[in-house]
């Protein structure tokens, strides 16, 4: 009756552990905010550190509990790092936003910014550069001085 109570106990531990790997899975991909994505990551690592003590109780060593805590303290160093660095973003971004932090991540690494598009470009505004709109601009007002005409 032991045996079966065991198996019994591994495959719900297996269950639960998959179900919140799964659940921080979706989490993680779903949102688009930092600190949502990090506290997703913990959830899937809880997952695989209830799958680890599940395995070392049913084989009735120490291994699954022990790597579990290694694994429980790494990431909680890396928690810390994280944020540490999200306090730092949003300090200076006022936002967690990663796909505002990865437009960031694409100005820095070009050599010359003004060959970027404005974010108005990206939703359907003008396509011309920076230096384009201000010449642009500039002869319309000299055209329309010149014959006289009120915008």
């Amino acid at each position: 009756m032991l045996a079966i109570f065991d198996y019994q106990l591994l495959n719900h531990s297996l269950i639960v552990g998959v179900l919140l790997f799964a659940l921080g899975v979706v989490g993680f991909v779903a949102r688009r905010n930092m600190a949502v994505m990090m506290i997703s990551a913990g959830v899937m690592l809880q997952g695989v550190v209830l799958t680890l003590t599940a395995f070392g109780t049913f084989h009735g060593t120490w291994s699954g509990q022990i790597f579990s805590l290694v694994v429980l303290v790494v990431a909680i160093a890396i928690g810390v790092i994280a944020a540490a660095v999200m306090a730092a973003l949003a300090r200076a971004e006022g936002s967690l936003d990663t796909d505002r932090l990865r437009r960031l991540g694409n100005e820095a690494a070009c050599d010359d910014p003004q060959s970027l598009p404005y974010e108005a470009d990206l939703v359907g505004g003008s396509s011309q550069l920076p230096d384009e709109r201000s010449a642009a601009s500039e002869t319309h007002v000299t055209k329309a001085a010149s014959e006289g005409i009120d915008d």
